[in-house]
C-alpha cells in the first residue's frame, strides 16, 4: 500500500502503481482537477468516483 500526500498528485505515478498491482491512496483535494483526456480537465468530486474523507487522531 503507498500512501500518497498531495505533492505525488501525478496521473503517471497512478497508472505506474495499478500497472505494478500495487494499492494506493493519494490525499487530494476534491476540487483538485486532473487531466482525463488531452488538454480536457476535471474537477476530482465531478468524476463520479468514490471520494473519502478519513480523519485519524492520535493522542
Amino acid at each position: 500500500m503507498v500512501l500518497g500526500d498531495r505533492e505525488f498528485c501525478s496521473v503517471d505515478l497512478r497508472n505506474w502503481l495499478r500497472e505494478k498491482g500495487v494499492s494506493f491512496c493519494l490525499r487530494l483535494k476534491k476540487n483538485h482537477c486532473v487531466e482525463t483526456e488531452h488538454l480536457v480537465w476535471q474537477r476530482l468530486d465531478e468524476l463520479g468516483i468514490v471520494l473519502l474523507n478519513l480523519f485519524i487522531f492520535s493522542r
